[in-house]
């Protein structure tokens, strides 16, 4: 029998879960920022003409939309480590000194201090599931009671390959919709401005276009890699540990891309997908 479900719940680990998802929360806070200051910048290359504004405002703001994407790429590698090392613990497979970059220690004492700091917060989350009102950390991976060691591993792994993978989609449809919208408005505004405004305009929309290019760009990544992985879950012998550990390096390949799925889709769809998930897991 495998040790998963009851080590999962053990202080370590569910500090680590705990400080995992308050880094991708972290991550995609510092998104949201950014989404906000790219939209700023094409906003004022509508009434630059009407109005004086400094292009040191704009370079500001520019700057500071940097900073939040550099902020966000290291919560996720911080997210990504941590999630890579909860799982190496759990399915007992080997751990090199670093993960991602990031010593064991590092991760540990990032875990501890974080919980200490919002103790309140920690204390719920440890104490509510997914399925709770407020969600929590505990009983992260459900239904492998009973399952030896290997099928539970392989369950887990395929757990973690498949809860994104819908939110994904979701997200990445309203990065077109809002392209097209993007581009629409852009192409209606070139219709009756000077060439000066044009330039204006195409720098300021730049950076704007650019964030959602990156997105996408990250999205195909994802989709790549969850490609290879599905392609590896069904093709792997699960009962060998070997090949579970190569599936496992897949996996912490796709966290570590900057592609982040906003959590109020989660929230909205996270009855729906943890009844699927456990359908999922009688297969």
């Amino acid at each position: 029998m495998n040790n998963i479900e009851k080590e999962q719940n053990s202080k370590k680990i569910l500090k680590l879960l705990y400080s995992q998802r308050k880094h991708y929360n972290r991550a995609e806070a510092y998104n949201y920022l950014s989404w906000v200051f790219v939209i700023l910048i094409s906003i004022l290359g509508q009434i630059t003409s009407e109005f004086e504004i400094s292009k040191l405002v704009v370079f500001i703001l520019i700057v500071i939309d940097r900073v939040c994407c550099a902020k966000m790429n290291k919560c996720i590698n911080i997210g990504a480590a941590t999630k890579e090392y909860i799982d190496r613990t759990l399915y007992q497979m080997p751990i090199n000194e670093t993960i991602n970059g990031m010593y064991i220690y590092e991760i540990e004492e990032i875990a501890n201090r974080i919980a200490l700091k919002n103790s309140k917060e920690y204390d719920k989350q440890i104490y509510n599931n997914g399925k709770s009102k407020y969600k929590g950390v505990k009983d992260w991976y459900e239904n492998i009671e009973g399952l030896n060691k290997m099928e539970a591993i392989y369950k887990c792994q395929k757990e973690n390959l498949w809860w994104d993978k819908n939110l994904c989609r979701i997200y990445i449809n309203s990065m077109k919709v809002i392209s097209i919208l993007v581009s629409g408005i852009y192409l209606y505004i070139l219709m009756d401005i000077t060439i000066i405004k044009f330039i204006i305009n195409t720098v300021m929309y730049s950076t704007l276009l650019l964030k959602i290019f990156e997105q996408y760009k990250s999205y195909k990544s994802y989709i790549k890699i969850t490609s290879k992985a599905e392609v590896m879950l069904q093709s792997i012998d699960k009962n060998k540990f070997n090949d579970l550990i190569k599936l496992q390096e897949v996996i912490n390949t796709r966290r570590q891309l900057n592609f982040l799925t906003p959590n109020i889709l989660h929230s909205i769809k996270s009855i729906q997908y943890h009844k699927e998930r456990e359908n999922l897991n009688r297969i």
